[in-house]
Formats: structure tokens, sequence, C-alpha cells
């Protein structure tokens, strides 16, 4: 069934669902938002590449729900791509992406509504989030405050203090893609880079209600040492990119490679791989002295530097 120009005009919100080899989570993201009250809304899932019976599953949807659901394969490119490609499709003003594998909060779209009719102007919205781990513990996340300048609110993100933010608790206008989108030449940090330059240079706030549940397993995409490591110094050149960056945030440059350098030392260290984390270690401190200060990192830098050295059998451990 082809899709009008009239029924895209009702369109106010557009979940983007990107994903990868998820069959057996993805109906849950689907049926959250479909038992989410009013016909202003779409589904847009972009499946980037999955070999499992992903396809399978959403062909099903696709028949049943008409103008209302869109779905669409491509080869596998990365999350940064799928996002994107889900923006070139979405017809709505505003635009969500949810992850696979989480799902909205019952009757959220009512109070997103709410949201953007009681304030048109601004660009984003930021939620909160209710993380449920492994193990069935659950956390309420409260979204962070929006400062008016956005100079604030990047250096907030850099600061750590924009920790609950993730993906599906920012509502996003569809305007702000004519300028950014996702990198998609890194599979690591886009998300950060995105973010980074959409808190830099345009307006919005915070509300206070969780929009989705977070749910954390087994096979959550997790750190791939090799793509992080290799990431990592990518994602600064994007971010830092004169044309997306305001100038008076430039000089923040040092410090988001000291505080990225300390995550790449924390996940080698956790990963075993003491050589690596040694180096990202000295790459922090080389940029900003600093953050690699702190006690504890300290300490797992000379653990880390006395296994490097007995794995060697005694000899001199490299630096």
């Amino acid at each position: 069934m082809s899709v009008t120009m009239a029924q895209e005009s009702l369109i106010l919100f557009s979940i983007v669902i990107p994903t990868y080899n998820y069959a057996h989570y993805i109906g849950r993201a689907i049926e959250s938002v479909l038992a989410q009250p009013g016909d202003d809304f779409e589904i847009v899932v972009v499946d980037d590449g999955s070999t499992d019976q992903t396809a399978m599953y959403l062909t099903g949807y696709q028949e049943r729900l008409a103008h209302r659901f869109k779905y669409i394969y491509q080869q596998n490119r990365g999350l940064g791509a799928a996002r994107n490609q889900g923006v070139r499709v979405a017809a709505g003003q505003y635009l969500l992406f949810l992850d696979a594998d989480d799902a909205l909060i019952k009757n959220i779209m009512t109070r997103l509504r709410e949201s953007v009719r009681a304030s048109p102007d601004d660009d984003y919205i930021v939620g909160g989030h209710v993380l449920v781990h492994t193990k069935g513990e659950v956390v309420r996340r409260r979204a962070p405050s929006i400062a008016v300048d956005g100079a604030t609110n990047v250096r907030n993100y850099f600061n750590g203090n924009f920790a609950t933010i993730c993906n599906g608790s920012v509502l996003v206008r569809r305007g702000v893609f004519e300028r950014i989108a996702f990198p998609e030449s890194i599979r690591r940090w886009q998300d950060r880079v995105f973010y980074s330059h959409l808190f830099a240079s345009y307006r919005g706030r915070s509300v206070d209600f969780p929009i989705l549940t977070v749910y954390r397993h087994d096979d959550s995409l997790s750190h791939e040492v090799a793509s992080v490591l290799e990431d990592g110094p990518k994602s600064t050149a994007l971010l830092f990119d004169p044309e997306r960056l305001p100038p008076e945030l430039m000089c923040l440059e040092d410090e988001y490679v000291a505080r990225t350098q300390m995550f790449l030392f924390r996940v080698c260290y956790s990963r075993g791989l003491h050589a690596e984390a040694r180096r990202a270690f000295h790459r922090a401190r080389k940029a900003k002295p600093s953050q690699a200060l702190g006690l504890r990192s300290v300490r797992r830098y000379f653990k880390a530097f006395i296994k490097g050295w007995l794995r060697k059998g005694g000899g001199t451990p490299g630096i």
C-alpha cells in the first residue's frame, strides 16, 4: 500500500529503530510503540544487514500496519548509518531513536505531545529512562538539567553530568538533521559526536519523566576493544570539527581526549589488555594530567605495569 502525502503530513513522531540480529528482542520494542495512544506516529525499522530471522519477523508488521510501518534493509554499515537512513525515510516532525532491545514507557507519546506543544521552539527534549539490569535490579534515572547556553551543555556532557542520556531518551526535531548527523565512519562513539553537536548549537530542555526502559542483557552491544581503540581518536577529529562546534569550545579537546583515553584505559584493564591500558593511561596523562591522577586509576596502572612485567617473565616491562 503506497503512502500518500496527506498521510505523511499527519505524522508528528517517527520512532526510528536500528537493528542488527535482534529478532528475539525487537518485537518488544515495536509493541511498546504500537501500544501508545494516537495515530500521529510511525515506526521506521532499519535493518543493518541482519543474518537472523529479522526480515521474516518484520514482514508481518509491514503488511499489517501499511503507512505507519517502514522496514528498510541495508548492508551492514553500523548504527550511525542505520540511524541516518531512518532519518532520510522518516516523515515525522520529531524523531526518537529507540534501540531494538529497549521499550517505550506506557502512554509516553501523550506526554511527548504535550511537551512539544508547550514548547514548540525547542529543537530537542531530553527525558529520563528506567534501567533494568541483567539480575533484575531496576534503577530510575532522571534527565539532566539543560542550560540555555549550549557551551555549558557540552561541558556538562564531557564532564559526565549528562551520563543519564541515552539515544531513546532524546526527542529531536527533524530540522536539526539538515545540518548535523550521526557520523558513519566510526562504529563506536558516534552518539557522542552527534549529541555534542546537538547540545552545542541547538536549543532544548529536559522533562521530569522517563521516556523508555533500557534493558541490559548478556548480548547487549558491548565494548569491542579493537573498534573502541580505533574509533576513539577518530571521534575526536569528528567532534572537534570547527564547522560543527563553536570556536569557544575547541579548547576542550585536551580534556575530551583525556577522558576518552581514561575510558579506554578502564576497558583495556578490565579485559586484561595491560599494554594497551598503559598506553591509554599515558595518552590521558599527556593530554591533561589531572584526569589520570585518581588514586584508583593510578593503582590500576601500576597493577597493569606489574602484570605486564610478569607476563614477560620478569623482563623489562614496556611502557
